[in-house]
């Protein structure tokens, strides 16, 4: 039930292409090829069933591009695969007479491209719009010459509702799926690829039909007017003044004012040190998933907080690291209104969606649980709603030194009372610090910042300490210690602290 697939660009010029297989017994396999992508049972060119031990496919004339050959095991066997390629005497479409034939090669005339010079390269002339169709697996190719560094915008309306089409830029040469210095691949019908300093010279634009699609293209650039966070690809910027789409509100449209509709993908963008802010209320026990997918480089950030919008130092959720395309997820948001922030750490164009799954994890439990019915369920010395934080076990009386946690990070600890009615008294003492650390505390189960039996967040002391009587009576007996590096924290280097947990018995 495999595939094994190879990929192979077909020289100008080549005719009568053929893929021999030999399959070694025991086992069964079936051939077959595709221009264009990978076949699969029910979508290829040609195929052979295999019958033999031997077999091939031929391809008289033809198309020029990328083949692929895919053997799909019925049964498991091993096996050996082979291409032959006869040369012809001509080039493609004899240069399509736009330009001349030199062995076996297209040399296209000035404003054609293509392996048989069929594909001609348009002018986009700033603000003046064209109206354009690409087919699937299809290029349209486009120039522009940058006389002074400014801002590139370049502006895609599909008008085919089942179309979908890419964009590609690259400076100086011809931009590809694999070469090039800007693209937009989004399923977005109606999409903007925006580059801020451009430098002088000249860019070829690239629309990739991934499905046949009819659109408008525009250009922008020269001496374009330039607003603060440009208007966060929520609104136009008009006499350094953003003019806000339906829907967004603030100085640079920062803000979405509905509730976001679930499974919708909004696109945005921040510049370094900005914000957007959206919300969303999924009334739901599953959990909240909030997905975002950066474009074109930079690093967004992204932070969840019910009830009001987050900050970086004040959030229930967040995800900082350096991916491309990420998730964050907030269990059991029930009905609670939930804030979402995005964050340019450097400046970034992005998509963002939110959804509820049943099965979804926080952090894919960090590879320290597995995953079930939406919760985290962690591997021995691990605890947290994602499994990140270690769990170390406090004993009675007897001080724990030599520990550190980092800015927005957990330590945890689990202590378990020495009998059912007694009191419990947590310290935590800060070695080189004051007020860097919170300490939190609770009956069962790690807390979290929003869920805790007891805590001691203040900031002017390197003591922090809380005693209360415990009832485990018919209850979990085991407490939990949590040290958290406040977000409030005056460095970046981990906290060091010692922590202490005793109950005496009465």
């Amino acid at each position: 039930g495999g595939w094994g697939v190879q990929r192979c660009a077909l020289p100008l010029g080549a005719d009568e292409p053929t893929v021999h297989v030999h399959k070694k017994p025991p086992g069964d396999a079936a051939l077959s090829h595709k221009r264009g992508g990978s076949p699969r049972r029910d979508s290829y060119d040609q195929v052979d069933l295999g019958r033999g031990d031997d077999f091939e496919l031929s391809q008289i004339s033809p198309e020029q591009g990328v083949w692929y050959a895919g053997v799909y095991g019925f049964f498991g066997c091993d096996y050996d695969i082979s291409v032959t390629i006869q040369s012809g005497d001509h080039c493609p479409n004899d240069c399509s007479g736009h330009g001349r034939c030199q062995g076996l090669e297209c040399t296209c005339n000035d404003g054609w491209v293509g392996e048989d010079c069929s594909s001609a390269v348009k002018h986009l002339v700033s603000q003046q719009s064209m109206s354009e169709s690409v087919a699937q697996a299809e290029w349209k190719y486009y120039y522009l010459d940058i006389t002074n560094e400014n801002e590139l915008r370049i502006i895609v309306n599909e008008t085919t509702e089942a179309g979908d089409s890419d964009i590609y830029v690259r400076k100086d040469s011809m931009p590809s799926l694999w070469e090039f210095d800007y693209r937009d691949s989004s399923i977005q019908h109606n999409y903007q690829l925006t580059v801020d300093g451009v430098s002088r010279g000249t860019y070829f634009v690239g629309i990739y039909g991934y499905r046949a699609t009819s659109y408008r293209i525009e250009a922008q650039y020269g001496a374009l007017e330039v607003c603060e966070n440009r208007c966060s690809d929520h609104g136009e910027c008009s006499g350094r003044v953003c003019s806000c789409m339906a829907g967004y509100s603030g100085e640079s449209c920062e803000n979405l004012d509905a509730a976001m509709t679930l499974d919708k993908w909004y696109p945005g963008f921040v510049r370094d040190n900005s914000w957007n802010y959206y919300h969303v209320a999924p009334a739901s026990a599953d959990n909240l998933v909030v997905s975002v997918r950066q474009q074109s480089g930079g690093d967004c950030d992204l932070y969840v907080k019910a009830g009001s919008p987050p900050s970086r130092f004040d959030y229930e959720a967040r995800d900082v690291s350096f991916d491309q395309e990420f998730e964050l997820v907030v269990e059991n948001p029930q009905d609670q209104t939930w804030y979402i922030g995005v964050f340019g750490y450097q400046q970034c164009q992005y998509q963002i969606r939110s959804h509820t799954s049943a099965s979804a994890c926080p952090n894919s439990c960090s590879h320290h649980g597995q995953c079930v019915s939406g919760r985290c369920d962690c591997q021995s010395g691990w605890a947290g709603i994602d499994c990140a934080a270690p769990l170390h076990h406090l004993s009675n009386g007897v001080p724990r030194t030599g520990d550190a946690v980092g800015m927005n990070h957990w330590q945890y600890y689990k202590f378990e009372v020495v009998q059912d009615s007694s009191y419990l008294t947590v310290e935590v003492l800060e070695t080189n610090t004051i007020g860097n650390i919170w300490l939190y505390v609770n009956q069962g189960a790690p807390p979290t910042l929003s869920d805790y039996t007891d805590s001691s967040t203040d900031m002017d002391t390197p003591n922090h300490a809380v005693y209360f009587r415990t009832n485990a009576a018919g209850q979990d007996a085991n407490y939990y210690v949590g040290v958290y590096g406040s977000p409030l924290a005056s460095s970046s280097s981990p906290i060091a602290y010692t922590v202490i947990a005793y109950s005496p018995p009465l």
